[in-house]
């Protein structure tokens, strides 16, 4: 790590960071096993998994419904805990189009102007949500091989609805867990319980209403905001700098996709790479060495905040401007960022 790299907090690289990613995605049995081999491939994806597996893979993009959801967030503060909660509705078209429309703040009590502000940039940020805060599988291969699924055949019932709960936790360096309603009929989660080891609640969603094949002629669908495309490997004269992408990640972790996103306020690209360890996520971001908060900085500087779970490095290094986002600890965000510069 360079040794000028020092880590200050501050509010706006998590608000940054957010507002950057977000404008720029039948049970054949009552239980299954999941095996303790490393292998990430399709086959295993298949043969172990339950259908049910299967289902929440392609749930939120191929199902049409719309519900009612509250949802809470826990982060804890030098100066005491600090608790988020919230409701939204949540539409999808069940080919690839959705929208989620913020109802109401319930905690904290705030002022109405704060209270506005934060449901509109939630409703600015909708596509993040969806895409990346929503409980979802991204690969049933990388799921299967970084994560226990315990199966105890217990049956619930959320909105009505007929689940599954699954007890989902990961096979090496757990510091959360989750209980998960999945909905038997279309692999939906309908609720989702994070804690950590000790049992303290992190973060819960779960759906008070929920209908399949509803009617969304006066729904407005997410329309993204910002321009983004598949990175090709000679990237270079698009994005006007060779993107840098790190060589360390956390374990377990693979690329699922990169892009490049255009930043619309500076008028440039940042190249943008995924990775996931099948359910969690963490994105890397490089954005050359164009103008800003970083423009004329000589020492290497990352700033850090977090939210809940969430964390955000962004700054400049080696004069290039990066950002990594994740719930991964931060000194492997830290470690992620290193090795795209350092050999």
């Amino acid at each position: 790590m360079s040794s000028a790299m020092a880590p200050r907090r501050t509010p706006r690289a998590l608000a940054a960071g957010l507002l950057l990613i977000a404008l720029a995605c039948d049970r054949a049995d009552s239980s299954f096993s999941v095996s303790s081999s490393n292998d990430t491939s399709e086959r295993l994806a298949v043969q172990v998994a339950s259908p049910l597996v299967a289902k929440m893979l392609s749930a939120p993009d191929h199902v049409r419904f719309r519900g009612t959801r509250r949802h809470e967030v826990r982060w804890n503060l030098p100066f005491g805990q600090r608790q988020l909660v919230y409701r939204e509705n949540v539409f999808s078209d069940g080919a690839g189009g959705f929208a989620i429309d913020p109802v109401a703040l319930l905690e904290p009590t705030v002022s109405w102007l704060e209270r506005d502000v934060f449901l509109l940039m939630q409703k600015a940020r909708e596509g993040f949500l969806y895409r990346y805060r929503d409980f979802r599988v991204h690969d049933a291969g990388l799921f299967l091989a970084n994560y226990v699924i315990v199966d105890p055949g217990t049956a619930v019932s959320v909105a009505g609805r007929n689940c599954a709960e699954l007890w989902i936790e990961r096979r090496d360096g757990a510091s959360r867990r989750f209980r998960v309603a999945v909905d038997l009929e279309t692999g939906i989660a309908l609720s989702v319980r994070e804690e950590s080891l000790q049992g303290i609640l992190l973060t819960s969603m779960e759906y008070e209403r929920f209908s399949l094949a509803p009617d969304l002629s006066q729904v407005e669908l997410h329309d993204p905001q910002v321009q983004e495309e598949p990175l090709d490997e000679s990237a270079s004269p698009t994005l006007g700098f060779a993107p840098a992408e790190p060589r360390l990640l956390p374990s377990g972790y693979r690329r699922l996709e990169a892009t490049r996103v255009y930043d619309a306020e500076e008028r440039g690209w940042w190249a943008k790479y995924t990775y996931s360890d099948g359910l969690e996520l963490v994105f890397f971001l490089h954005g050359g060495e164009r103008g800003g908060e970083t423009a004329g900085v000589d020492a290497d500087v990352i700033q850090a905040s977090s939210v809940g779970p969430w964390r955000v490095l962004r700054g400049s290094l080696r004069g290039q401007r990066v950002l990594a986002m994740g719930k991964a600890p931060e000194p492997e965000l830290l470690r992620m960022i290193d090795s795209a510069f350092f050999r």
